[in-house]
C-alpha cells in the first residue's frame, strides 16, 4: 500500500464551525492492489469493506477527484 494521490480543496462548509472563512480539506487516497484478494473484517471504524474492479469504481461514485484518481489507475496498467 502507498500514497497514490493528495486532493486538496477550500471548504466553505468548515467556515462556520472554525470561525474563519474557508479551511482547506486534505484528502489523501492510497491504493491497495491484491492478486488474491484475501477476506477482510468489518471493524467499529468501517460502515462497509469489499474489493472491487476499477470498472466497479466509476460506477460506485460521481465524484470528480475520484473519477480523475481512476483515470491516472487505468492509464498505469495500460502502459
Amino acid at each position: 500500500m502507498r500514497v497514490f494521490q493528495y486532493d486538496v480543496r477550500v471548504c466553505p462548509s468548515c467556515s462556520g464551525r472554525m470561525k474563519v472563512i474557508a479551511a482547506l480539506h486534505y484528502d489523501v487516497r492510497f491504493v491497495v492492489l491484491a492478486s488474491h484478494p484475501e477476506r477482510f473484517q468489518i471493524s467499529s471504524e468501517s460502515k462497509d469493506l469489499k474489493w472491487f474492479s476499477l470498472a466497479e469504481a466509476y460506477q460506485i461514485t460521481p465524484e470528480g477527484s475520484v473519477h480523475r484518481q481512476l483515470d491516472k489507475l487505468t492509464q498505469r496498467r495500460d502502459k
